[in-house]
């Protein structure tokens, strides 16, 4: 069985790391799959809201947006 590569899931899920100092990599390098899952679900929600608001803000004429990171 190998082992399981948070990192890698994480980035997979569009989860951008390369930012961060090494010691909170290592922090997120050490997430269970369930931990990954819910950091991910909750990616997906907030990019979601993201785009419902930003189609509420839009006004003619007028371009807005969020950008979550």
């Amino acid at each position: 069985m190998s082992q399981y590569d948070a990192l890698t899931a994480l980035q997979d899920a569009g989860v951008s790391l390369a930012e961060i100092p090494e010691e909170q990599q290592a922090i997120f390098a050490s997430l269970t799959q369930t931990e990954v899952r819910v950091l991910t679900s909750v990616k997906d929600r907030l990019d979601a809201a993201t785009e419902v608001a930003a189609h509420l803000v839009e006004q003619p004429g007028h371009h807005v947006g969020v950008i979550i990171h």
